[in-house]
């Protein structure tokens, strides 16, 4: 349904959807409550099986939970806290990551450099000027009016000419051009878009996901590096030419025309947008091919290109400029993807709905601590007779805390658990709605629930510490607590 949405160009708003976030939260409240009719039956069992062996205070922390419903409202808090927590976060890390590895696979790598490309003559004078559409030929104008025309040439330009740089991890060369024409199985194609790799080095430069397509990229890299007449080309090609995976395609483009075999048709492309839009606003899906670039310039005349790079470790996009721009090569234009990473996080949208997530969470968790705190101080308050008769009874104070500590895992352990349980549940029914809201007619990498253990551990900690500190306050006013009154009351 998403597919057709996106072509239809329906889908690109990414506005925050509430109706999203409530749903989930009356999910998590529905559940919760579901589980609170069952749980007394599940303690009760458990009173049942261990009632001739129990000590007592668990005897007594057991009996109470299963028979005092009083607790169900604070665990139902408590389950609604953590089940808003960990939707929140695992819907903020899926949108995060989304954006991310869309921006980072449409620039294609860390860093799409362009050099200063030296024009020559063929005597091997420096020639000044533009070539049109950056192939071999520069016109002069005076006034308006042509007076000469030339042929120029370039010096290839090798990556093993940048590999001293300490700023450069790995690079890659890269030809593109737009608007080119196919021809395969008798039919014409226009409006292609065509890339020319080192199969090798582009591997390790170029951004992927194992989702974007059937098979990992360099699984399609390995068989280009192995038949320098290989194609890779979109899957829209091989439906609209009708061609198959070992015929033969024919790149008619400004150089001159070259053929390969096609040997797979993929969804998405690292540096192709999946989708373009028109000035009319209408949506087409992208077709591209992607060859060797060895073949390319072996059968014709060099061609400018650009250079893929992967940052060296700790390398600023800054430092990486200067070193670039300080070098005989220059720089003519530089995109930065983690760049663009951080233009898209600072977006207004974007910002309110990381916002609107955290808001929400720290609301839960503020009012489930307040309500926690109340609760047990009622509680215990109202428990001091019963306190009493315990000791009374030759329960030690020792005893009473671990009572009290039986109950804090029967209710604020168990809650918190079913909470972590239905939150899961919850991010995997509800975080993908946010596709529609939050994926857009260039996306390549596909929208994906992501989950980490680091975030659980986190939103763990964060409820955890707020439970200590609570008991920890509930555990002084025990102590301080005057139960001797209440024992010399059970004596009389």
């Amino acid at each position: 349904m998403l597919s057709a949405m996106l072509a239809e160009g329906t889908v690109g708003s990414t506005s925050a959807d509430i109706l999203t976030y409530l749903s989930s939260t009356l999910f998590a409240l529905g559940a919760g409550m579901l589980f609170l009719r069952v749980y007394p039956l599940l303690v009760k069992l458990i009173f049942w099986l261990g009632r001739r062996f129990w000590p007592a205070w668990a005897y007594s922390a057991v009996n109470r939970v299963a028979r005092n419903r009083d607790c169900s409202y604070i665990m139902l808090f408590l389950i609604v806290t953590m089940s808003v927590g960990i939707f929140s976060t695992d819907a903020a890390r899926s949108i995060n990551s989304h954006i991310e590895k869309n921006v980072r696979a449409t620039v294609g790598a860390d860093i799409d450099y362009w050099p200063q490309w030296q024009m020559y003559d063929g005597e091997g004078n420096i020639v000044h000027g533009s070539a049109e559409n950056g192939g071999n030929i520069v016109k002069i104008y005076d006034e308006g009016e042509l007076v000469q025309t030339i042929r120029v040439s370039y010096y290839e330009l090798l990556t093993q000419s940048f590999r001293g740089f300490e700023e450069i991890s790995s690079i890659a060369r890269v030809y593109r051009e737009s608007n080119v024409s196919l021809r395969g199985n008798g039919a014409n194609m226009q409006d292609v878009d065509v890339m020319y790799v080192d199969p090798y080095e582009f591997g390790t430069v170029a951004f992927s996901t194992a989702n974007m397509n059937t098979y990992h990229l360099n699984e399609y890299l390995n068989v280009m590096s192995l038949d320098e007449e290989a194609l890779v080309v979109s899957n829209n090609i091989l439906e609209k030419l009708g061609v198959k995976v070992g015929d033969s395609l024919t790149v008619m483009n400004s150089i001159g025309s070259i053929t390969g075999t096609v040997i797979a048709g993929v969804d998405a492309w690292p540096g192709f947008d999946k989708y373009y839009e028109t000035e009319r606003g209408r949506v087409y899906e992208t077709a591209f091919v992607v060859g060797n670039l060895s073949k390319l310039f072996f059968e014709h005349d060099l061609r400018p290109y650009a250079f893929w790079i992967k940052k060296a470790e700790n390398v600023t996009d800054t430092a990486l400029y200067q070193t670039l721009a300080d070098s005989e090569f220059g720089v003519q234009s530089m995109e930065s993807a983690a760049q663009e990473v951080i233009d898209e996080k600072n977006s207004p949208v974007l910002q309110g709905a990381n916002g609107l997530l955290s808001v929400s969470f720290l609301t839960a968790l503020i009012i489930c601590a307040l309500g926690f705190m109340i609760y047990w101080i009622i509680s215990i308050k109202s428990r001091t007779l019963q306190f009493g008769i315990s000791r009374a009874l030759g329960m030690s104070k020792a005893g009473i805390m671990k009572m009290l500590i039986c109950e804090q895992l029967l209710v604020s352990g168990v809650a918190a658990a079913m909470g972590i349980l239905i939150g899961k549940v919850g991010s995997t029914l509800f975080v993908p709605m946010l596709a529609i809201n939050y994926t857009s007619v260039e996306d390549i990498v596909p929208f994906k629930v992501v989950a980490t253990s680091g975030d659980l551990i986190r939103i763990s900690a964060i409820v955890g510490g707020m439970l200590l500190i609570c008991i920890a306050v509930l555990s002084v006013m025990v102590i301080r607590q005057k139960i001797d009154r209440a024992v010399k009351l059970g004596e009389e």
